[in-house]
């Protein structure tokens, strides 16, 4: 894959900043960290992934720039969306949106879009294209500070004043998202892990991988690849993380189940495995 991906896309597109990194060990130049907050300080995240294919990918702004220029050269037909001729697009499980040749879509009238979101390991990337031309990528090794949500902000800045200079929405967008979290986002030691009591590994079958739930104390985390959210109640049975609510029907002494309500994925039902 790496290797096809360097000679059939990221090679004749100009993009050699982009690339698969299939080796831990590997040296990648200008790589930030990624990193978290947390009641200490500061702590990287970044934890070694060597499949390609999620997480994997290391790019830039520029790159992506290049990549969104080709897909919009693409895009022949005002009334129809990218590649939509070759690869039909579906329902997605993100309503309304659709789902095509790796590419979320709004179809709706006067919002033709694609995009796609990332969020790995505390890094996160966003990329999104218009069919006039607008174009809005955003990449960000802050755990706390969501590429997707900044650039949700962008554009409902500059849809709302079009003639917004484009640094002043990226601030302003950038500050509203800076503001202090309902979750604070720990990585336990190996003693407070012990301190956990387990409610179980869960699933669903509109997302890929799995999510753990712990209980320390009164309160709940929520556990994915390693990362820790601590929730955070706001309700009976309804809890804020990091960019989401999770909402547990009944007691927290036996979890069977929970919702995952993310801004571009509500409903999201995760049961016990």
């Amino acid at each position: 894959m790496p290797d096809f991906a360097r000679h059939r896309v990221f090679g004749p597109l100009g993009m050699h900043a982009t690339h698969f990194k299939t080796d831990p060990r590997q040296v990648i130049p200008g790589a930030a960290f990624a990193y978290q907050a947390t009641h200490h300080g500061w702590r990287h995240t970044e934890v070694p992934v060597t499949l390609p294919g999620p997480g994997t990918l290391w790019t830039t702004v520029g790159d992506l720039d290049r990549w969104l220029t080709h897909l919009h050269q693409h895009w022949q037909h005002p009334h129809q969306l990218p590649w939509q001729e070759a690869v039909g697009y579906g329902p997605s499980d993100h309503q309304p949106y659709l789902y095509g040749p790796g590419l979320y879509a709004d179809a709706r009238p006067g919002r033709h879009a694609v995009f796609h979101y990332g969020h790995e390991q505390g890094f996160s990337a966003a990329a999104h294209v218009e069919a006039p031309g607008l174009r809005v990528i955003a990449l960000s090794n802050n755990a706390g500070l969501s590429a997707d949500r900044v650039t949700a902000a962008i554009l409902r800045n500059l849809h709302q004043q079009p003639t917004l200079a484009t640094k002043e929405a990226l601030v302003r967008a950038a500050a509203r998202e800076q503001t202090p979290s309902t979750a604070v986002q720990d990585q336990p030691t190996p003693d407070d892990l012990g301190q956990h009591t387990e409610l179980g590994t869960f699933t669903c079958d509109q997302a890929p991988g799995n999510l753990r739930l712990t209980r320390r104390a009164d309160t709940l985390h929520l556990w994915r690849r390693g990362t820790c959210d601590r929730l955070t109640p706001t309700g009976s049975g309804i809890y804020a993380g990091n960019g989401y609510t999770l909402t547990v029907p009944g007691g927290t002494g036996q979890v069977d189940r929970f919702t995952l309500d993310l801004d571009r994925a509500p409903g999201l039902t995760y049961i016990r495995q």
